[in-house]
């Protein structure tokens, strides 16, 4: 097991390789008063949740209002979840969905405020995002337009390979990079070394049921399952980070809770070659740490209570997931983490 300080240099270190890389742009929330980013996620059932995240500068705010906007081409809109103190003030029977808040602490990330939308069956093109606005009055009256992802939500595919080498997961130059596995939106960062001889795991991305879903404890709400097979006996030598796509967007900087199940008993437990780091900057990548052996089954989830309230205070938010000051960025590349965009 690794020492707590060991931990820190990994999350400071490694994971800013893991979330710089799928960042375009990065938005300082001490610059403005507020930054806001639109995301949808797509569902099994084929609806999408379209959420919202927020975060202040360094002047606490009031009068929060979080709006947005129906797409035109739904069939149906229903509010799903909200930061502990968010009020829904406007259903989407009025073509938006909207939340206030009395008072935003400064330099504090608070979100996801989501919604759900079922479109026609035969709408092939749903929005990777809407349209959404937040607005305040005080220290003084201003708003801001969400960021959003362009393009329209294509699902996840089950299951895709990756290899591995004695470089790690490099770009084209050569640098130590995370690298998608296919198109699955599982993410994987190995540095250089960590295995010996090449490798190929084989990843599934398994439904939440019954069968699959641990009941360890009623406490967690489970955001991730994984399948993991490589097709030759391997020991990290190296600590390995995998980003596995949560099916819903989750506050940053939130804490992730892993259990591996045992293949005989198919019992779920805790291993101490397999940490949960903590959830991603955008909300929907859940990162975890493999020491060692890598384990077959992985379920990352997060605190049911942490999940209620959806707030953190920027600075947790900026150690959790390796970035220094009120660094936070709001923006992805081309793909999203909850869904391929087109």
């Amino acid at each position: 097991m690794y020492s707590r300080i060991s931990r820190i240099i990994i999350i400071s270190v490694a994971l800013t390789f893991v979330f710089s890389s799928f960042s375009v742009d990065s938005i300082r929330a001490d610059d403005q008063p507020l930054v806001a980013y639109s995301q949808g996620v797509l569902q099994s059932d084929g609806t999408i949740l379209y959420s919202v995240l927020i975060a202040s500068g360094q002047q606490p705010l009031t009068n929060v209002t979080v709006s947005s906007t129906i797409p035109a081409e739904a069939v149906s809109a229903a509010a799903v979840i909200a930061p502990a103190n968010a009020v829904l003030v406007a259903t989407p029977e009025k073509n938006t969905v909207q939340w206030q808040v009395s008072k935003l602490d400064a330099a504090t990330i608070v979100g996801p405020f989501t919604y759900r939308v079922t479109f026609p069956t035969d709408f092939k093109k749903p929005p990777a995002s809407t349209d959404a606005t937040v607005i305040w009055t005080e220290p003084s009256s201003g708003s801001v337009k969400a960021d959003q992802l362009t393009g329209s939500l294509m699902p996840f595919v089950e299951s895709g390979d990756i290899q591995i080498t004695s470089l790690g997961t490099i770009d084209a130059q050569g640098n130590a990079q995370p690298v998608f596995v296919g198109d699955t939106g599982i993410a994987v960062y190995v540095p250089d070394k960590a295995v010996s001889d090449p490798i190929t795991l084989h990843f599934t991305r398994l439904p939440f049921t019954d069968q699959t879903t641990p009941k360890s404890s009623a406490e967690t709400w489970w955001c991730a399952l994984v399948k993991v097979e490589s097709d030759a006996p391997v020991t990290l030598t190296k600590p390995i980070l995998i980003g596995l796509p949560t099916r819903q967007i989750l506050t940053p900087g939130m804490t992730v809770q892993l259990l591996t199940r045992n293949t005989a008993s198919e019992d779920w437990q805790p291993l101490e070659t397999a940490q949960g780091m903590a959830i991603s900057t955008v909300g929907n990548l859940a990162v975890v740490m493999i020491t060692g052996k890598i384990p077959t089954f992985l379920a990352a989830g997060v605190e049911v209570k942490e999940r209620q309230i959806s707030s953190l205070p920027v600075a947790v938010v900026s150690a959790a997931t390796g970035f220094a000051g009120n660094n936070i960025k709001f923006s992805s590349t081309g793909m999203s983490f909850a869904g391929k965009t087109r």
